[in-house]
Parts: structure tokens; C-alpha cells; sequence
């Protein structure tokens, strides 16, 4: 996704996770991580369930399998927030190989709970091969960073005709000169606004790594 240098570990996801914290904005955070890591997470779950021979999989079951994925996150971060073990930035190093473990982890023990798996039902095919699924993965991973650092980092620190300005353009493509004419501002202030809000996102993810 453009010019950026994604880290392999964020501290938004770290920093804000691993803490031994039960509110109820911990869990909005959660849902969060789901909501924006689920594709990614879902690629390397149908990764995992090819690399083990399994080409045709429930869509419900691999729904299922996603959703213990995360929730082995989650523990591996509790464990670590009570300094129990679990997720060690140190050790693990790249907070994508650890998600990407975790997932093969849960693939594997839902192949040995689900060895005799009726097959009468109806299947999700893993068409993609073993290369193609490691470039999705890539870019579903980028993508869902740049996601979780936007909402993190650039909407609290613009105004709202910002924001809206910098996604019609970003993400829906809109030409500047309508975006102006729409929220009654010029070209240049629209280009100046696209720039700033990159620029911010490109020094949180400088600052973002690990």
C-alpha cells in the first residue's frame, strides 16, 4: 500500500493489548483488532489448512477456527499482562510470525479434533495456491495495519471535514476538485489535507515499530 514501510510488530496492537485490563473499552479494542486483522488472520488460517492437506473447508468451521485464533491471541497477551508467560515481544520478535503460528496451531488442532469430518456438507474451496496465498497475506496484513494505525493515530488528531476530505480521496478516489466543491473548501486546501494525513500516518508508523 503505497510508500510505506510496514513493521512486522506494531505497539499499537502490542502496547494497547498486552495490559491486564477488563473494561469495557479493553474489549471495544479487541473487537477492534478482530474486526481489522480478520482477513489476514483468515489467509493464513486457509494457509495453514492447505500446508496440512486440506483443500476444502467448512466456511462456518474456518469462521470458527478464526475466532480461536484470536482468542489464543488474546490469552498468549493475558498470560503476558500478568507475567505468566505467554506473548514475549523479545522472543516472538515479529508480531506477525506469532499470529501467523498461533494460527497454524489452531488449524492443526482442529484437524485432529475433526479427523472424521463429514464431508456431506457445504465447503469453502482454497483455490489459491501456496505462493498466492503468501503475497494475499502480505497485503492483508498491510492493509489491516494501515487500518488499525488510521483509527489509532489520524482520527483523533484531525477534524471531521479532514477526515472525510482525506477519505473520498484515499480511499474512494474522488477528484480533489470535487471534493472541494462538495465541502466548500479549494483544491490546494484538499491536497494540502491528503498530504498532512499521510505524512501523520507515515511518522506513527516510523514511530510504530518495534
Amino acid at each position: 500500500m503505497g510508500n510505506f514501510n510496514f513493521p512486522d510488530t506494531p505497539r499499537t496492537i502490542i502496547g494497547k493489548l498486552v495490559q491486564k485490563d477488563d473494561t469495557y473499552a479493553q474489549q471495544l479494542l479487541w473487537k477492534q483488532f478482530f474486526d481489522i486483522y480478520h482477513i489476514p488472520i483468515k489467509i493464513m488460517v486457509q494457509a495453514s489448512f492447505r500446508s496440512c492437506g486440506w483443500h476444502f473447508v467448512p466456511e462456518d468451521l474456518m469462521e470458527d477456527t478464526i475466532l480461536d485464533v484470536v482468542l489464543g491471541v488474546r490469552k498468549a497477551f493475558n498470560k503476558a499482562a500478568e507475567g505468566n508467560g505467554g506473548y514475549d515481544a523479545a522472543k516472538a520478535k515479529k508480531f506477525r510470525c506469532f499470529l501467523k503460528r498461533v494460527a497454524h496451531n489452531k488449524v492443526v488442532d482442529f484437524i485432529r479434533k475433526n479427523k472424521n469430518l463429514s464431508r456431506n456438507v457445504s465447503f469453502e474451496s482454497i483455490e489459491n495456491s501456496a505462493e498466492e496465498l503468501s503475497e494475499l497475506e502480505a497485503e492483508a496484513y498491510d492493509r489491516a495495519y494501515f487500518m488499525d494505525v488510521y483509527q489509532k493515530t489520524v482520527l483523533p488528531a484531525f477534524d471531521p471535514n479532514s477526515i472525510l476530505a482525506f477519505e473520498k480521496r484515499h480511499f474512494d478516489g474522488v477528484k480533489p476538485a470535487v471534493i472541494a466543491s462538495e465541502l466548500g473548501i479549494t483544491t490546494k486546501q484538499v491536497y494540502n489535507i491528503v498530504y498532512n494525513v499521510l505524512k501523520k500516518i507515515k511518522e506513527s508508523i516510523k514511530e510504530d515499530a518495534l
